[in-house]
C-alpha cells in the first residue's frame, strides 16, 4: 500500500485521474499527491522537467544530469538511444515478422558496437562525468544479460562480451545511486513449471548467480577521466 496515495497498483491511479481509461499503467509517471491524479507520464520527456523545472527543490548536493551547455548533445545522444537501443530491443521483442526482427536485430547490435567503440576513449557518453544519458543507457544494460536475453532470440554478444561497454556498465553500478534501484534478482527471477522436463536457463540458476560480485567485479574506468573522483557536474 503506497502510504501517501493509499493505492496498491499504478493502474488505480490512472483511474482516479481518467475513469474510462482502458489502455496500459505504464512507468514512469508523475503524481499530484495532492489530488492523487497523474499529471505526467511523458517517459522520454519527463527526465528533462525533473532535471530544469524541478531543479529549484533538489538539494545542494544534487548532481546536475542536464548541464546547459551539453542539452543539445544530450538531446541528441538520448534520442539515438531511444531509438537504437532503449526502444531497439523492444523492436527485436514485439517483431512478427523474421524480416521485421532481423532489422531489428541489426540496429541494436550495432547500436551497442557503436557505443563499445566511442566508450573506448571517454570514461562516460558526454566525456569526464555522468549524464541524463548514462542513465537512460544503464536501464537497458543491466537487463541484457540477465532477462531481455530470453526474449531476444540467438544474440550476437553479450553485454559482457563488449569490453569498453561491460566496463562502464560497472563504472556506473559503483556510484551508490545507482546499486540502491537495480535489482538482479528480481529482473532474472523465473520459477520453474511443475512436470516440465526443460526448464530455461533463469527458472534453473536465477537464484544461483552472484549477479552482485559479477557487477562489483574490478575495472579501471577512472583512469579515462580528468577528475576521476568526480562523477558528476
Amino acid at each position: 500500500m503506497d502510504p501517501f496515495l493509499n493505492v496498491h497498483f499504478l493502474g488505480e491511479l490512472y483511474l482516479r485521474t481518467d475513469p474510462s481509461f482502458f489502455g496500459r499503467a505504464t512507468v514512469p509517471a508523475l503524481i499530484d499527491v495532492s489530488t492523487g491524479k497523474i499529471v505526467n507520464n511523458d517517459f522520454r520527456n519527463l527526465p528533462y522537467y525533473l532535471e530544469t523545472f524541478f531543479r529549484s527543490f533538489d538539494s545542494n548536493n544534487t548532481p546536475d544530469l542536464y548541464p546547459v551547455f551539453l542539452r543539445n548533445d544530450i538531446q541528441q545522444m538520448n534520442d539515438w538511444l531511444y531509438s537504437h537501443i532503449n526502444n531497439g530491443v523492444y523492436q527485436m521483442f514485439f517483431a512478427q515478422k523474421i524480416t521485421a526482427y532481423e532489422k531489428a536485430f541489426s540496429h541494436f547490435f550495432d547500436g551497442l558496437s557503436t557505443l563499445d567503440l566511442r566508450l573506448k576513449t571517454q570514461r562516460f557518453l558526454s566525456g569526464d562525468y555522468i549524464t541524463d544519458s548514462d542513465v537512460r543507457l544503464f536501464v537497458t544494460l543491466t537487463r541484457l544479460d540477465c532477462s531481455y536475453y530470453r526474449f531476444l532470440g540467438p544474440i550476437r554478444q553479450r553485454l559482457v562480451d563488449y569490453k569498453n561497454l561491460w566496463d562502464y556498465a560497472r563504472d556506473l553500478y559503483s556510484v551508490k545511486a545507482f546499486q540502491r534501484h537495480t535489482f538482479f534478482s528480481e529482473y532474472a527471477k523465473e520459477r520453474r513449471v511443475p512436470g516440465k522436463e526443460f526448464q530455461t536457463f533463469n527458472a534453473r540458476f536465477w537464484d544461483q548467480i552472484d549477479y552482485e560480485a559479477l557487477w562489483n567485479s574490478p575495472q579501471q574506468r577512472s583512469l579515462l577521466s580528468q577528475t576521476p573522483l568526480k562523477l558528476f557536474f
